[in-house]
């Protein structure tokens, strides 16, 4: 089985700094199009997300389930699984301060992905923002494909970086078979 595992806030939808209202969820220009293709490629869409904010004290784990099922519902549903780590070394509630293997840049959610939707990370790509995304895909074994701005610290083992998702969807096309086979 293949996905492609993509960050949420800065890849989805725009990074307007603790996206945690109805009303700060913007999504990403051709993003629509961009799940589309993979969709019909037999891709499993997956969502990788750090979510501090439930850390610090500023939404609750439920706030941010809603507030995924209203992106999903803006992405007509075609995102499989949303994981989210909602942990912090320097979190205000102590319930949630705590080092987690699930928290980019480790890869514990990915790992947590691959064994519930049994995947090959040889057949899977990371689409993320920053430099954490692409360091929980390398530590994982998952191609990374860094989306950059001119705020980017880009890392050094992305496997490609581009500007915007089209340049995304550029570089997964060349890496894939001539004729993608769905699981």
């Amino acid at each position: 089985m293949k996905a492609l595992f993509l960050d949420r806030d800065g890849v989805i939808n725009i990074d307007s700094h603790y996206v945690i209202r109805d009303e700060q969820v913007v999504l990403m220009e051709g993003i629509l199009e961009f799940l589309r293709e993979y969709k019909d490629l037999g891709f499993k869409l997956i969502v990788i997300s750090n979510q501090s904010a439930v850390a610090r004290g500023m939404a609750t784990e439920n706030q941010i389930h809603k507030l995924n099922d209203l992106i999903n519902s803006k992405l007509e549903n075609m995102i499989d699984k949303f994981y989210i780590c909602t942990y912090h070394n320097q979190a205000k509630l102590q319930e949630y301060k705590k080092e987690s293997y699930l928290r980019k840049p480790n890869p514990g959610m990915l790992l947590q992905a691959a064994k519930d939707f049994k995947l090959d990370f040889k057949k899977c790509f990371f689409v993320g923002d920053k430099f954490s995304d692409i360091e929980a895909g390398r530590r994982a074994g998952v191609q990374s494909i860094q989306i950059v701005n001119q705020a980017s610290v880009i890392h050094p083992f992305a496997h490609e970086v581009a500007s915007d998702l089209l340049g995304v969807s550029q570089a997964i096309r060349q890496a894939l078979p001539s004729s993608p086979v769905k699981p």
